[in-house]
């Protein structure tokens, strides 16, 4: 009979110590366990494709978001502001070109400042310039002539052939037209001719130092043949003195 009741008293206190331990570790379960939504799949992520793990990472996932949206940078707000970064051939003409060659028509008008009797003449003149462009700015040498004129009333005749080195700045904008300024040095050589009743025609011809100033525009066509209006003052350093003033129209070579 005792050990009959000790072996009831020894069972009743093991399970009711197994459902309180039961109990505690339930509760301590439902306190630490991840919520639902973290709850594994039922596929292991060994078992998932590689794709679908790489995906659920948060890093890949941001970096597969902008990837998916290329189309924000151009889209059509922003269609404006890429347009001006578009190149215009006159960029390119400057950008891609090294050289040039510049021929040109024009008039100009002479006047000698310290010859009094001596009026000043218009006539027809023409050049032709070779160059380099140096980004914005650019060099050239040039050959000029003027053809034979009256200088005022009188019967002197005037014409005279030009020699210049030129240097340029090019205003750069995001049109086709460009304006430029420049500044040039070379010499003159300048020839006088009379013609007397009873000695004939007699001649006089000096060639003496000359600088210029210059400034124009430029309108491209494309990356090659550009047209150019031009006004340039030239002074020459001779016995009288004489002003140039030019006004010229040319086409421009880049290659």
């Amino acid at each position: 009979m005792k050990k009959f009741l000790l072996i009831f008293l020894l069972t009743t206190s093991t399970s009711v110590f197994a459902a309180d331990w039961g109990y505690v570790n339930q509760n301590s379960y439902q306190k630490y366990r991840r919520p639902a939504y973290q709850q594994p799949r039922c596929q292991s992520q060994s078992q998932q494709p590689r794709y679908q793990r790489q995906y659920q990472q948060p890093g890949y996932q941001r970096q597969y978001q902008q990837s998916t949206q290329p189309t924000q940078r151009y889209s059509i707000e922003n269609q404006s502001n890429y347009s001006n970064y578009e190149t215009t051939p006159a960029q390119k003409s400057h950008s891609s070109k090294r050289f040039y060659i510049t021929p040109r028509v024009g008039g100009s008008y002479v006047n000698f400042l310290n010859e009094k009797g001596l009026d000043g003449g218009f006539g027809f003149m023409t050049n032709i310039a070779a160059g380099m462009y140096f980004n914005q700015f650019r060099t050239d040498v040039e050959v000029g002539y003027h053809f034979e004129r009256e200088m005022g009333n009188s019967s002197i005749d005037f014409n005279q052939i030009d020699f210049l080195a030129n240097g340029y700045y090019d205003f750069k904008n995001s049109t086709s037209f460009t304006p430029f300024i420049g500044a040039g040095i070379g010499f003159a050589h300048t020839k006088l001719s009379v013609d007397l009743a009873k000695l004939g025609e007699v001649s006089a011809s000096e060639t003496n130092l000359s600088v210029a100033l210059s400034g124009g525009i430029n309108y491209a066509l494309n990356d090659v043949i550009s047209f150019e209006g031009m006004g340039r003052g030239k002074y020459i350093f001779c016995n009288g003195d004489l002003l140039d003033l030019e006004l010229l129209a040319g086409v421009r070579f880049s290659f």
